[in-house]
């Protein structure tokens, strides 16, 4: 009797017991699933690691003269000797952080917008202190510190001009990570852990190892808490955000200096406000109790550098 080979056997042997498609000489698709990983893992690392100091050598010199000229100011004794240092503190950390951060690779740390930011206070630059520690914040929204002395400052203002953005406590105890680590660093890792769920996943489905995949749910939880996380941290419009760093400034109908004044009083150095719309050299702002109108912006700094 003949035997007849079945057209379907050879089908038949490339598929599991569970349904999933397992090549018999599955090795090379295995390892082209491996080589793929190990590109993809650098691909997301490379842009979080080479995120450092523009000019790093010429910006570590500035950054160092800075703090030097800070700490400095901190331990002298003598009232004059001690504002005249805060003063060349003040000036050093504000040529630094305004000047290089509109550099894409410029990063800086919330201490040295927290230290600006004292600086500042020392000698009454009451805007650029305000300023510093927005900007603080914008790196580190739980940075405690910046959170304390920016509410300082505000306490300071006139009622009608003052905001908060502090989150209950609640929040902060289960978001405990995003004070310990930065945005960058916690989206690299979210990108690692999708990468190690879908690996180990792949590779049970390969090998028919249901522990594998029992594993891979570990990654893909982590993922899920942080991007939750990421979800509910504080809602941030520090792209819009402004300080008045001008004395006296007056806010008007209109972007003309002819026009009326918006209301009798002017505005504080300090201020915080939501810019809403740019014409030339006017700003249109909002304040915290719905006030608006248009204002110079040279009376103004934007909290992050615009595009």
């Amino acid at each position: 009797m003949i035997g007849i080979t079945s057209p379907f056997n050879n089908r038949q042997s490339g598929l599991s017991s569970n349904g999933f498609a397992v090549s018999r000489t599955g090795w090379p698709s295995f390892t082209w699933l491996i080589a793929m990983t190990l590109i993809a893992i650098p691909l997301i690392a490379i842009p979080w690691c080479t995120k450092i100091h523009a000019d790093d050598a010429s910006v570590r010199s500035q950054v160092e003269t800075a703090v030097s000229e800070y700490q400095q100011a901190l331990g002298e004794a003598d009232p004059d000797a001690r504002l005249a240092g805060f003063q060349k503190a003040e000036i050093a950390f504000s040529t630094l952080l305004l000047r290089k951060e509109g550099n894409e690779q410029a990063d800086f740390s919330p201490e040295l917008y927290l230290n600006w930011g004292n600086a500042a206070i020392q000698i009454g630059k009451r805007g650029n202190a305000v300023l510093a520690y927005r900007k603080a914040l914008s790196i580190d929204p739980f940075h405690s510190r910046a959170q304390n002395n920016l509410e300082y400052v505000r306490s300071q203002l006139p009622e009608w001009t003052q905001q908060t953005t502090k989150q209950s406590m609640s929040i902060q105890q289960l978001l405990f990570w995003n004070r310990w680590y930065s945005h960058d660093s916690i989206r690299l890792c979210m990108a690692l852990l999708f990468c190690s769920g879908c690996f180990c996943f792949t590779a049970a489905v390969w090998l028919q190892q249901s522990w594998i995949r029992n594993l891979s749910i570990i990654p893909f939880v982590l993922w899920v808490l942080l991007l939750i996380s990421q979800v509910f941290a504080p809602a941030s419009k520090d792209h819009q955000a402004i300080v008045f760093i001008q004395p006296d400034t007056s806010v008007h109908t209109a972007d003309s200096s002819n026009s009326p004044t918006r209301f009798s009083a002017v505005v504080p150095v300090g201020t915080e406000a939501t810019a809403t719309e740019t014409r030339d050299e006017w700003t249109h702002v909002l304040f915290s109790d719905e006030r608006e109108g248009w204002v110079r912006n040279s009376a103004i700094r934007w909290v992050h550098i615009r595009e």
